[in-house]
């Protein structure tokens, strides 16, 4: 008997944190939802918008889909030394599936993104990189898979 409690109490314990269940039951399922409806969006608009800009104005709302978190806080600083006419080339630490919505969220300039070319395969997402500019790139040739059609 006191070995099963040890069972159920050490399961207890394991169970996952809040902010899992957060991600995995509301923020997971609203960041597909945005994406198939904003992803739609930046496919038809690609028709008339060659440079892309509504496209990224929705991958920028795909950020709205992740709230703030203590644990992802979004403070930007800097942004002021932006300078809109100038390029620059932005790294993220890519930990997290909320990585790349936040960087499109919170800089405020026309990003293209270096992603891996399977990504490619996923519908909405991938048509949104292949017509909106991104460049996907073979991870085991390291050319750019858009240079190969």
């Amino acid at each position: 008997m006191h070995g099963s409690r040890h069972t159920e109490r050490q399961s207890l314990d394991e169970a996952p944190p809040y902010h899992w269940w957060r991600t995995v039951s509301l923020l997971i399922p609203a960041i597909g939802v945005y994406t198939i409806v904003l992803g739609t969006a930046s496919l038809l608009s690609s028709v008339f918008d060659r440079g892309g800009d509504f496209g990224h104005r929705c991958a920028r709302g795909v950020g709205v889909a992740d709230p703030p978190d203590d644990r992802r806080p979004r403070d930007v600083r800097g942004l002021q030394h932006i300078d809109p006419r100038r390029s620059y080339v932005f790294a993220a630490n890519h930990q997290s599936i909320y990585d790349i919505p936040i960087v499109f969220w919170s800089l405020p300039l026309q990003l293209r993104i270096i992603a891996k070319a399977s990504l490619a395969s996923f519908p909405f997402l991938g048509w949104h990189l292949q017509r909106t500019g991104h460049l996907l790139v073979d991870r085991k040739t390291r050319a750019p898979a858009s240079s190969r059609r």
